[in-house]
Parts: structure tokens; sequence; C-alpha cells
């Protein structure tokens, strides 16, 4: 049974919005030694031995049936392994601030892909009118003035923007493991993703050697498999599990403005007017989208 939130609820979901938020900062780290294919393979890798071990620990098992493995790996490449490749792609054209902002489309898309691909979340007229506003801050981001005669820009900001679309279509098919405990899910999930993600990286892409890695590449690496891809996901299931799916939904709030924050601050990337036009924006339409009101004509 759900319970009201606490004080430590809060700090995890500051906790989660840190994590996921300042993956972006360390995408920027971790490609000043890696190709963007090579991150995915060492963070999921890094992110399923994690999990697994948590899991084992607390008494799962991975043995499942080929169906929850089929599900695992639907999630896996619409939700790791497409978006981690994707993000550092796009990051190689635009600043880790702007790939923030972008990703707070997330929950706009995923109302889309929701009243098509399920029958319990229609669109409704208030959902419709958040999904405008939202969306014309994505529009006037990617299709800012700055960009209009910057093609790599432009691709690196539909890279971010396809990852979101892959966000997006994952939290949609996850439904197919909701009988599972989510930390085992979740673990499966990271399992299929880190071995789809090795063996393309594997065969597709260069390695630098030990000699060429950075120390600071190496943290960052570990970083976004132990924090944002694994530690985040646990705090996620904790959050579910008591307090609530709405309560977790307050990080679409969160993780964009924390992504644009450390990318100016510690990246010094410029901080541009029409880019915090796109974010209020954008979580404008996921305000109005979320709000509920009394008035029976709105729902």
């Amino acid at each position: 049974m759900l319970r009201a939130p606490r004080f430590i609820d809060g700090v995890l979901l500051i906790s989660i919005a840190l994590m996921w938020g300042s993956s972006f900062l360390f995408v920027e780290f971790a490609l000043k030694s890696f190709s963007p294919l090579a991150i995915v393979a060492a963070r999921t890798a890094i992110a399923a031995i994690f999990l697994s071990a948590i899991a084992i620990a607390r008494g799962h098992s991975l043995k499942q049936g080929p169906r929850d493995w089929f599900s695992a790996g639907l999630v896996a490449v619409s939700g790791a392994v497409i978006p981690f490749f994707l993000i550092p792609w796009g990051q190689q054209r635009i600043d880790s601030s702007a790939a923030a902002v972008i990703m707070g489309s997330v929950p706009l898309i995923t109302l889309v892909l929701a009243h098509y691909m399920t029958r319990d979340e229609p669109i409704t007229p208030r959902k419709a009118i958040g999904l405008v506003i939202g969306l014309t801050g994505v529009v006037l981001l990617v299709g800012g003035a700055e960009l209009r005669h910057d093609s790599a820009g432009m691709l690196g900001q539909l890279a971010i923007l396809l990852a979101a679309f892959g966000y997006a279509i994952s939290s949609v098919f996850v439904r197919r493991l909701s009988h599972l405990p989510s930390l085992l899910g979740s673990t499966l999930i990271m399992v299929v993703s880190g071995a789809i993600s090795l063996i393309l990286g594997l065969t597709l892409t260069e390695w630098p050697a030990v000699s060429e890695i950075s120390f600071e590449s190496l943290l960052a690496v570990l970083f976004l498999g132990i924090f944002p891809s694994a530690l985040a996901a646990i705090f996620m299931v904790q959050l579910v599990t008591s307090v609530g799916v709405n309560f977790l939904a307050l990080n679409n709030y969160l993780v964009p403005v924390v992504g644009l924050v450390l990318g100016v601050t510690f990246l010094g990337e410029p901080l541009r007017s029409g880019m915090i036009g796109a974010l209020l924006l954008i979580l404008g339409g996921i305000a109005v989208a979320q709000l509920r009101l009394r008035w029976s004509r709105w729902r």
C-alpha cells in the first residue's frame, strides 16, 4: 500500500534527478576518450553487473521465461541501447545543456505514444493543451535560428530527440514486465542491454588503448554505469513501490534543469535566452498535461 511521501523520499527523488540530470555532463567527459558506441557498451555492462549482483543478493532469480526476456529486450533496445548511443553521438555536435532541455520532452512524447499504444491513457483536452505548449518549446529549440545554417547542430538535436522517443517508447513497453518485481525487471533489461551493446561495441567500434584513456573519462564511464543506469533504477523502484509514480514524475521538472545548470556551470556552455524559453515551455506543457483540475469538462 502506498504511503504519504516522507523526507527520505524527497532525498531519493532529488538524488535520482541529480544522477539523471548529471549524466549529460559525464557523457561529455567520457567522450574525451571513448566513442559513443564504446560508452554504451561499457555503461550497460557495468550497470548489468551491478544490478545482477544486487538482485541475486536479494533472492531474485534471473532464470525467466522467453516471453519475459523478449519483453526485456524490447525495453532494452528502445530505452537503453539506442538512447545511450544517440545521446553521446548528439552531444558530439551540441552542448550537454541543450541535450538536457530536449530530453525534457520525454513525458510529452509519452502522452502521444500512450494514447495510441494503450487503452487506458487517452489524450484528453487538458493533455492536448499541455502537449501543444510543450512541443512548441521543443520546436523552438530544435529549429532555432542559430541552427538553421548548422547542419551538424541540427543533426545532434534530432539525435537527442530520437533518444527521447526511445525513452518514451520503452516506458510503454515496460508494462510487459509489470508482473515481475521492479528490481528484477530492471536487471533483465540491463542484462540484455549489456549483451547487445557489448556485441556491437566489440565488433563495430575501436577502443582506445589503456594508455590513451584519461582518468577523467574512466571515472565518467563508471559513474554512468553505476549511478544513472543502475543505482537510480534501484531508487526509482523504492519510490514507485512506496509512494507511487506520481511522486516520481516530479523528476520531469528537475532533470532538464539539473542538466542545464551543470552544463553552464562546469563546461562553460552558453546560456541562451531561446534555451531558457524552450525549457519553460516544455516544463509548462508538462505541468498542464499533469494538472488534475476538478472541473469535469477538462477531464
